[in-house]
């Protein structure tokens, strides 16, 4: 199952545009940890707007499906959180909306049923200000794993990470000035597990696990996803054999 995230997007008015995005995203189990940091300059009047982060999610038509879970249990984003110039920023409410077959990822089970769950906030800026924006979270990047219950044969899928970025095109003039994207396998390597895979964009840097992209003056419309596998499929073998074999025998 493929998880799809990121960016933060105005939902009303594209007055406000994105200076600086610098985006660290770490591998942590089943899970990657985000943080991103975004300069934001408003180039009109003082002004309210309305911003929107996506999360693509399965439903619970896929019920059957781990993610299926995730979604109706509510795991799939969590910590979530937004804050402006170290301010928690509320989420005003949250919408959900069916995702077009052209908007589905690549190689995606048709049968996996998506939807995109926007988190909405307000957020004031004062006329020619700029101001700096974080949002952290952890988003579930499961696997369409397949066995039976109290079977150790069972076939683990890779995990695999989305982040889109062309979303944000509607930022202003649509460009970024500054991209900085720092990518940390660390978990991998401290578990002794395989190093990623399917990595995109190309033009990375790797130094001891940390990957690093920096682009500059880039139209976002036109800036592929940050995406990467990984298999963490020897670590989830050895604990559910533990978990069967703690299993009192009757």
């Amino acid at each position: 199952m493929i998880e799809r995230t990121g960016n933060l997007v105005p939902m009303e008015k594209p007055l406000i545009s994105l200076e600086e995005e610098t985006l660290n995203a770490s591998i942590d189990g089943d899970d990657v940890a985000v943080y991103v940091t975004y300069l934001l300059a408003n180039h009109g009047p003082a002004d309210s707007v309305t911003f929107g982060f996506p999360v693509d999610l399965a439903t619970p038509d896929t019920i059957n499906a781990p993610n299926g879970y995730d979604y109706v249990l509510g795991r799939s984003l969590s910590e979530f959180r937004v804050e402006d110039g170290g301010h928690p920023v509320p989420i005003e409410k949250t919408i959900t909306k069916p995702v077009g077959a052209r908007e589905r990822p690549a190689g995606l089970d048709p049968k996996i049923q998506l939807v995109r769950r926007w988190s909405l906030m307000p957020l004031k800026f004062d006329a020619g200000k700029k101001k700096r924006l974080t949002v952290s979270y952890k988003v579930r990047c499961m696997a369409l794993d397949q066995g039976f219950e109290g079977d150790t044969l069972w076939h683990y899928g890779l995990r695999t990470f989305l982040y889109t970025f062309h979303p944000a095109a509607t930022w202003g003039d649509g460009r970024v000035s500054r991209l900085e994207v720092a990518l940390s396998t660390n978990w991998l390597r401290q578990n002794d597990l395989p190093p990623i895979t399917r990595l995109a964009p190309p033009g990375s840097s790797n130094d001891a696990g940390k990957i690093r992209w920096t682009v500059h003056d880039q139209d976002l419309a036109k800036l592929p996803d940050l995406t990467f596998s990984y298999d963490p499929s020897l670590l989830t073998r050895r604990r559910r054999l533990r978990e069967i074999c703690s299993i009192p025998r009757t």
